[in-house]
């Protein structure tokens, strides 16, 4: 089934997303390779296809609403570096997940529809997460339960008895992080958190506790007893096997009570998971950090008012769609086993032992940091791959360039020489028209003149009919409607052959001088690619091998070269077509999407295409099956989207199975006179063209 982002095409979409995001925030948004990453002033995302399932464009755009909320925030990557060094992996993923919370509530309050963008990227790597054969690493689960709890929603049925106690221990924390107003302060709350918590998991109930019942840990002693020993070390010693019900109390801390939101459990909201897709430490590349969004536009989840409790408000904020993978409950047999100082004895993924838990705190910690880019990047290049898509490596060397206006010969002197070929079918595509549209008579009116066809309900009036009979006509004449028309011309190694590029010149040529005369905005845009074989250089800085590269992407950069545009004067600019030189393949269905892009952008009511090519669409061997069906694919999608498309083959039969609205050229001298009396036909309303 055809998803619904197919018919706006993706990449399109982000494009207007990037533009708006480098007008707010100075971010740049570039699709490029197999990952997803950022440098804390670009996001990138992978190569995207024309066609992706709707759950994973949605899981896109909360990603980018996620990054784009750390940059346009300011996470502070070196105080979050700084962080790392001191207090260990662990610790940063728990201050990452905080300073999530902290960024994404600030992104709601300013576009209050990522708070939808969130929820489905949520949702979407909860769903991966529940479907893994293994249980998840104890700190993945307590980062995702805190996510959770910091959005109002009951934890994933995924984490474990060990991690949903770890995370009740340290709610009032949790609770503050959304309000923090810069990463100072979320660093603050993150040193209380990971002390608490490994507190929690080591002493196993013992130890001093504040009028809560949350464990007191000394200042200074950051995870270290007295003997010089980590706490992890300490319960590899022999510690305590029993996890306490940590306390808390009804939220304690400065955000209230934490009451429990009705429904939530019906809504996977808020945003992905603790640090899916988070701030890089301030030395390392290729990571998390900050990234984009659509500014509020993709969703429609509206802000959360004001409340006493703010968990509470935005849970109600941010209720997506999605059911939740789990119920909210934990097994209660388990909870009493570890109370009771003892280890739970079923799933392992329920409970673990203390000294098993605090040794787990840093281990894995590292491999989570970009759990949500890296789900976006397998699931559009798995799906690019079973599909056998279409897909450029990077655009972003794409060119658009404007042709010469130098010429040895006036427009004057080119045409004087072309128009006694097409003088005839040029003269009945000018009358036609010229011609004042045709007035038509109108039936079924309550007045004016008498209908003939219309007087037998005189005799036999319908019951349900009023008591004046609509007996009437009136003559109506149609509004001729105001036209834009592109030529997009092929400009690939093979329009040498037998002198079709000076061909197409003039096609372009007789093209734009007769539409002129009927105040019928034109364009002419070239197409090819830039000639060079880039493989090796993208293979060695990507790591991907030269022929993988080359079977599943485009890798030459596009050149469309524009030889009128459709606001300029078509005198001033007729020497850019003496011009035309062949380049190298045929991109055919990307530029049929330019082109069209340029056409949607004009305010006329009726926009024609033409597009003249003498081969296959081709941008490589190991693509060739790809490239034709992304042609075929770009033409359904221009004419649905309102433009009228036709296609003329030079010599070449394969238009014939691109589009229905297709001729052959064979004898090369025909082609200007071809051209214009399909254009006739095309203008004049005619669909059905006759077999050449």
């Amino acid at each position: 089934m055809e998803s619904a982002n197919a018919k706006r095409g993706l990449e399109d979409a982000l494009e207007k997303v990037g533009r708006s995001l480098a007008d707010k925030f100075g971010i740049r948004l570039v699709c490029r390779g197999e990952r997803c990453a950022t440098d804390g002033k670009t996001i990138f995302l992978p190569s995207l296809p024309d066609e992706m399932p709707e759950e994973l464009f949605q899981a896109i755009r909360g990603y980018l609403d996620h990054e784009t909320g750390h940059i346009a925030c300011k996470s502070d990557l070196k105080l979050g570096g700084e962080f790392k060094r001191k207090h260990g992996p662990g610790a940063y993923f728990l201050f990452n997940c905080l300073e999530d919370l902290r960024v994404e509530e600030a992104m709601r309050q300013r576009f209050p529809g990522s708070g939808h963008n969130f929820a489905q990227a949520y949702g979407h790597a909860m769903d991966k997460f529940a479907k893994l054969s293994d249980p998840l690493p104890l700190l993945k689960q307590i980062g995702c339960a805190a996510y959770a709890l910091g959005n109002g929603l009951p934890p994933p049925g995924f984490v474990g008895a060990t991690a949903r106690k770890a995370v009740e221990g340290i709610r009032d924390i949790v609770l503050r992080a959304a309000p923090c107003r810069d990463s100072r302060e979320t660093v603050k709350l993150a040193e209380e958190a990971w002390e608490r918590l490994r507190a929690l998991l080591e002493n196993g109930g013992g130890g001093s506790r504040d009028a809560h019942g949350n464990p007191v840990v000394k200042s200074g002693e950051n995870g270290t007893g007295k003997s010089g020993k980590t706490r992890a070390e300490a319960a590899e010693g022999g510690q305590a096997d029993s996890l306490p019900a940590a306390g808390g109390g009804e939220g304690g801390g400065a955000t209230g009570e934490n009451k429990p939101v009705d429904g939530a459990v019906n809504g996977a909201t808020g945003t992905p998971p603790p640090d899916l897709g988070s701030q890089t430490d301030a030395g390392e590349s290729g990571g998390q950090g900050s990234a984009e969004s659509n500014a509020g536009k993709g969703g429609s989840a509206s802000p959360a008012g004001p409340s006493a409790d703010p968990a509470s408000s935005r849970a109600s904020s941010r209720t997506g769609d999605r059911n939740n993978a789990s119920d909210g409950s934990a097994d209660p047999d388990a909870d009493d086993q570890i109370a009771n100082g003892g280890t739970f004895t079923g799933d392992a993924n329920l409970a673990m032992s203390p000294g098993n838990a605090l040794a787990e705190l840093d281990a894995e910690a590292s491999s989570i940091m970009d759990d949500l880019g890296r789900m976006i990047s397998d699931g559009v290049n798995s799906h690019a791959e079973n599909a056998q898509v279409y897909r450029a490596w990077d655009k972003s060397h794409d060119r658009v360039a404007t042709a010469d206006n130098s010429s040895a010969r006036s427009h004057h002197e080119r045409l004087a020489e072309l128009l006694p070929r097409v003088a005839g079918v040029r003269r009945h595509l000018l009358q036609a028209l010229q011609a004042e549209p045709k007035a038509r008579w109108r039936g079924d009116r309550e007045e004016g003149k008498i209908d003939p066809r219309s007087l037998h309900r005189l005799a036999c009036p319908a019951p349900e009919r009023e008591n004046r009979p609509r007996v009437f006509r009136k003559k109506v004449r149609t509004r001729r409607l105001r036209t834009a028309a592109a030529l997009l011309v092929d400009e690939s190694t093979s329009m040498l052959d037998l002198n079709r590029i000076e061909l197409a010149s003039q096609t372009a040529l007789v093209f734009c001088e007769a539409l002129a005369r009927l105040n019928v905005k034109t364009g002419v845009i070239g197409f090819s690619t830039l000639r060079g074989d880039s493989a090796g250089e993208i293979s060695r800085r990507s790591g991907v091998p030269i022929d993988e590269l080359r079977r599943r992407y485009r890798l030459c950069p596009l050149i469309h070269t524009v030889y009128k545009r459709f606001d300029e004067k078509f005198s001033n600019v007729s020497g850019r077509f003496e011009n035309m030189r062949p380049k190298d393949l045929t991109p055919l269905g990307e530029s049929i999407l330019f082109a069209a892009r340029e056409l949607q952008a004009r305010p006329e009511e009726r926009k024609v295409l033409f597009v003249l090519t003498d081969g296959m669409p081709f941008v490589g061997a190991h693509l060739a099956y790809a490239a034709f069906a992304h042609a075929r694919e770009a033409v359904k999608r221009v004419e649905k989207a309102g433009v009228d498309v036709a296609l003329v083959g030079i010599q070449e039969q394969a238009v014939r199975r691109l589009h229905h609205r297709s001729v052959v050229v064979n004898a090369l001298d025909e082609l200007p006179r071809t051209v214009m009396r399909q254009l006739r036909k095309l203008l004049a309303g005619c669909r059905d063209w006759p077999a050449m």
